[in-house]
């Protein structure tokens, strides 16, 4: 199974205060988080992060690592440069290194493939585009709609100025002939 490689920030789920950036690796293969012991340990402090004890629990990712504990941390996670994704949940496993480089502390499960993107291979950044953009092609068809939609815009404001005009004057006629009734003498 490939892994996404990617970079993140973390920090408390709190509010603001110091950020870390870590490597991480997105696992098709599992749902849950996990972040290694030692680099918990790393975070801890200058986070002011609260360890959560659990009942023992046993993972294995993609590599056939097998992850175990008894605790857990919520942790504010989201990628470089970009607005803060989510609080999420990791596990804290007690195995020392995901690879024997130990180049990787987190491991994201994978329903965050596609929320934090790995870089390109080409070297180039990541941008999001706006989804006007992505519809390039249909631009005549758009412009066409948006004319549409103008001109029936336009349409009901005139109808509705029609009947405010009109509503405008059935009150001035009405007053008028009430007001001429109470001008007019009795001899």
């Amino acid at each position: 199974m490939e892994r996404t490689i990617v970079k993140v920030n973390v920090r408390q789920p709190r509010g603001p205060g110091d950020v870390f950036s870590l490597e991480a690796v997105i696992d098709d293969t599992i749902e849950d988080s996990i972040i290694l012991g030692h680099c918990f340990e790393r975070l801890q402090k200058p986070l002011g992060l609260e360890r959560k004890p659990l009942d023992s629990f046993r993972l294995s990712d993609s590599d056939c690592v097998q992850h175990t504990g008894n605790s857990g941390v919520s942790l504010l996670i989201g990628p470089p440069d970009e607005p803060w994704t989510d609080t999420a949940w990791f596990y804290i496993s007690e195995h020392q290194s995901v690879r024997p480089t130990g180049e990787y502390r987190m491991i994201l499960g994978k329903a965050w493939k596609g929320r934090i993107r790995g870089p390109r291979g080409d070297g180039k950044k990541n941008l999001r585009a706006a989804p006007s953009v992505l519809r390039g092609e249909d631009s005549k068809e758009r412009r066409e709609e948006a004319e549409r939609n103008e001109a029936r815009r336009r349409r009901e404001a005139k109808e509705i100025d029609e009947q405010l005009e009109r509503a405008r004057r059935e009150r001035q006629n009405g007053q008028c002939s009430h007001n001429g009734q109470n001008g007019q003498s009795t001899s």
